[in-house]
Parts: C-alpha cells; sequence; structure tokens
C-alpha cells in the first residue's frame, strides 16, 4: 500500500516525497487537465489514518499538521510551473469518498 511505499522509500534514505493524483475540480473557472498545487488539505472521507496501533519507532502518533506542504518545495514549483508557462492553480484538496462528480 502507499503508506507502506513511503515507510520503505524513507528507511531507503528518502527525505522527499512528491505525490501526484487525478482528480476533479469544483472551482467554475478552472479547466480540466490544469495543475493544482495543493496549499491545504480537508479529510472529509469519514476515516482517520492516525487511528489503530501506533508504533512510536515511526515517529510521533499525531504529525504537525500546521505545515504539511513544504514552502520551499511549492516556491520551487510555482517557479517552475511560471518559467515553462503551466497554468498551476492553487488550492484546498478535499478527499471525499467517489465517485463525487
Amino acid at each position: 500500500n502507499d503508506r507502506l511505499a513511503a515507510l520503505v522509500s524513507h528507511l531507503l534514505g528518502a527525505r522527499t516525497l512528491v505525490v501526484s493524483n487525478a482528480c476533479g475540480s469544483l472551482h467554475p473557472l478552472w479547466n480540466a487537465g490544469e495543475i493544482m498545487l495543493i496549499a491545504d488539505h480537508i479529510n472529509l472521507l469519514g476515516t482517520n489514518p492516525l487511528v489503530g496501533a501506533n508504533d512510536d519507532a515511526l515517529g510521533p502518533r499525531f504529525p504537525d499538521m500546521s505545515a504539511p506542504y513544504d514552502a520551499e518545495l511549492r516556491d520551487i514549483a510555482r517557479a517552475v510551473a511560471r518559467d515553462t508557462k503551466i497554468v498551476l492553480r492553487e488550492g484546498v484538496f478535499v478527499a471525499v469518498t467517489g465517485p463525487a462528480l
């Protein structure tokens, strides 16, 4: 699963993880296929990845989520989009059960 892949990558030395996915948008002025840089997220799935047994060796039970998306990496994404003239939207990712569109 994805959590296991991230854990193994970390144990092998990875310190940066870039993830992508395809989803819909509720913004009426955005077009299909445009890229959105996530500023924050809201979990409306009804589940929480922090439930269950905790292994303290893997990190804190409740990680700091005050700034979950690295500001420096976000700046790089903006610069690359600007330099390559790619439309880059920014918004809040809302996770809902699907399909929802």
